[in-house]
């Protein structure tokens, strides 16, 4: 072989490994457009993500100023019930018993002495009527 021949051989491998180098940049290109790809799809689903958190976290916050509303209306509500649960025992336990006891002991008293009823004893009558419900 001679010096010529050599020479053009060493040109076609250069352009050989030339044209290999040059499709591999052109892989290479390739791969890195499709991972800045995925990167920028991976960013927007961070950016996603931290939104969704976002909602949920003031989605909870929300339940949690329901709940404590709930928590509110329900001691209300007990307040109130043992309220009216205490009045009812007292007029059931003192006004119904004792105090008509009393006031009719009053009232015979009164009649012992003075020989007529008080005057709040038709007021009296009218109430305890209406508290009968009738």
């Amino acid at each position: 072989m001679d010096d010529q021949s050599a020479i053009n051989e060493l040109r076609d491998r250069l352009g050989r490994a030339e044209n290999r180098l040059s499709k591999g940049d052109d892989q290479f290109t390739a791969v890195l457009g499709a991972l800045e790809n995925v990167t920028a799809h991976l960013r927007r689903q961070d950016e996603m993500y931290t939104d969704l958190g976002n909602k949920i976290d003031a989605q909870g916050k929300s339940m949690a100023g329901i709940v404590e509303m709930w928590d509110g209306a329900k001691n209300a509500t007990l307040f109130f019930c043992r309220l009216a649960r205490g009045w009812e025992w007292t007029v059931k336990q003192i006004f119904s018993k004792k105090f008509v006891a009393l006031t009719l002991g009053y009232i015979a008293i009164h009649y012992a002495v003075y020989h007529t009823l008080p005057d709040w004893t038709k007021w009296a009558v009218g109430a305890y009527k209406l508290y009968q419900g009738g």
